[in-house]
């Protein structure tokens, strides 16, 4: 069950970026996957939603990003 999604920009690694959320959290059970993406495909995709709202329902990763 996922109660809302996070974001880590700015960050060297994805390694990181798990330490970091990881230290919010008293168990690591609650890490449920991490998707990579670059900055500009992330940008594409939060302002594509502005004008269509449904397509925040569309939580699923492609393959071909790199799922941690």
């Amino acid at each position: 069950m996922v109660d809302e999604e996070k974001v880590f920009l700015g960050l060297r690694t994805a390694e990181e970026a798990k330490r970091i959320y990881l230290l919010s959290y008293n168990d690591p059970r609650f890490f449920g996957g991490m998707t990579v993406m670059p900055f500009a495909e992330f940008k594409e995709k939060v302002l594509a939603t502005k004008n269509n709202p449904e397509l925040l329902a569309e939580t699923a990763p492609s393959d071909k990003y790199r799922m941690f």
